[in-house]
């Protein structure tokens, strides 16, 4: 009977054993298709840097192939740059190497798009008004950089070129410096998303997906994917988690739909109130501001040492200076009592706003004490009008890089007018 017994429950454990592991391969499979099927609907497959021994992060070196794709002047210049030209040997070369985040990132984004960021504007807006010059500009941006990214490539910069003119375009990612892996100061110069990447369970890279774990990997699985990155994003990406009644998207789904239709008055409401920031808050971002300060410091010392100008740009960002009010008066779309701009509604969901004027008041303040520092968030163009963005409120648009190009030229015309003369 024991025997018998023993045999049975063998049976059993090796049978549901078995089914157990087909449930999974199937849902695996599953996973695997639905993660797919998302990445392509969604566009979830964002860039994936290297992580770089020299600074940090850095684009794949293919990625540059997309600047071959069009009739540009921008080439692939290293692994940390794009170069921008019109060789002509009979002219005198001007250079002028530039910094930043995604905003300048030099293969743009989808909103910025090819050949639209503002290095490139600018490019075109000095060869048309200096024809004598031939103007090279090395762009050494990177999404996710703070003031920190930009000293250390700054520094790695001066391996491919010692230009002219050192240009910094930042302010925004100084918000970074208020994550708690900051608060470690060994930590200042490391880009944020490779310690969120290293605080984590795996770090994307161009290389592949490198997962921490050391026996059995779950978090390598499909099926964790699912549940946490993929399901994540479809909820927020779908609005799930508003759980708001009376608030739809006018057409294509939230994702893709350019207005919504707000029959909630309550959630409008919240979105008019103004968020208070914790103490906290605005003791790390005015911490945030003074290493904006001492890094900007040490960029116009070696610009200076290599007998090179440096020019720090505090670029905007929408919202500076309005309150919410406003903002949800201009997310409503003119003759439509209750259809609002999709993007706008979305940059007032969290204390975003609040966030940007707080460390801008600083920040502007900083800037004043320095003679290299030009305030652009004074383009009212592009803080207070939401015309000049696309599919977020901080990366502007082709005709709000033309803006910013616009506006950077006319401050360093005379450093140009010096070397054309």
């Amino acid at each position: 009977m024991n025997n018998q017994f023993k045999n049975n429950f063998s049976r059993i454990v090796i049978i549901n054993s078995l089914l157990l592991f087909i449930i999974l391969v199937i849902l695996e499979v599953f996973a695997k298709l639905f993660n797919n099927w998302a990445n392509k609907e969604f566009n979830i497959n964002h860039w994936k840097f290297n992580i770089d021994p020299a600074v940090g992060h850095a684009h794949n070196l293919k990625d540059f192939d997309i600047l071959k794709n069009s009739k540009s002047l921008e080439i692939k210049g290293s692994k940390l740059h794009s170069k921008i030209n019109n060789s002509n040997k009979d002219k005198k070369t001007f250079k002028i190497s530039v910094f930043g985040g995604s905003t300048t990132d030099p293969l743009g984004t989808n909103f910025s798009g090819q050949n639209g960021t503002w290095p490139y504007r600018l490019f075109n807006i000095i060869n048309r008004n200096s024809s004598d010059l031939n103007v090279e500009i090395s762009n050494f941006g990177i999404g996710g950089a703070s003031s920190s990214q930009e000293l250390i490539r700054l520094i790695a910069s001066t391996q491919y070129s010692i230009p002219r003119i050192f240009i910094s375009y930042n302010g925004i990612n100084e918000k970074y410096f208020t994550h708690d892996h900051y608060i470690e100061k060994a930590n200042i110069y490391a880009p944020n998303m490779i310690l969120e990447g290293i605080n984590g369970s795996f770090l994307d890279t161009s290389n592949g997906r490198f997962f921490k774990c050391k026996f059995i990997c779950i978090e390598s699985t499909e099926l964790y994917k699912l549940i946490t990155f993929t399901s994540n994003f479809l909820r927020s990406d779908l609005r799930i988690s508003w759980q708001l009644e009376g608030v739809k998207p006018q057409k294509n789904g939230f994702r893709n739909s350019k207005y919504l239709i707000v029959n909630n008055k309550n959630f409008i409401n919240s979105l008019q109130k103004e968020k208070k920031l914790t103490k906290d808050m605005e003791e790390k971002l005015i911490v945030a501001s003074e290493l904006w300060f001492m890094n900007v410091n040490l960029m116009h010392s070696i610009a200076s040492s290599m007998n090179s100008k440096y020019y720090v740009f505090l670029q905007p960002t929408y919202g500076l200076g309005m309150s919410r009010k406003d903002m949800v008066k201009q997310a409503k779309v003119n003759g439509q009592d209750n259809i609002y701009s999709n993007i706008l509604l979305s940059h007032l969901m969290d204390n975003g706003p609040e966030v940007y004027n707080f460390i801008y008041e600083h920040l502007r303040k900083k800037c004043e004490l320095i003679d290299f520092c030009i305030d652009a968030s004074v383009m009212k163009e592009l803080t207070m009008s939401h015309d000049y963005y696309e599919s977020d409120m901080s990366h502007p648009n082709l005709e709000g890089n033309n803006f910013v190009a616009d506006f950077i030229y006319r401050n360093i015309v005379d450093d140009i007018n010096i070397q054309n003369f």
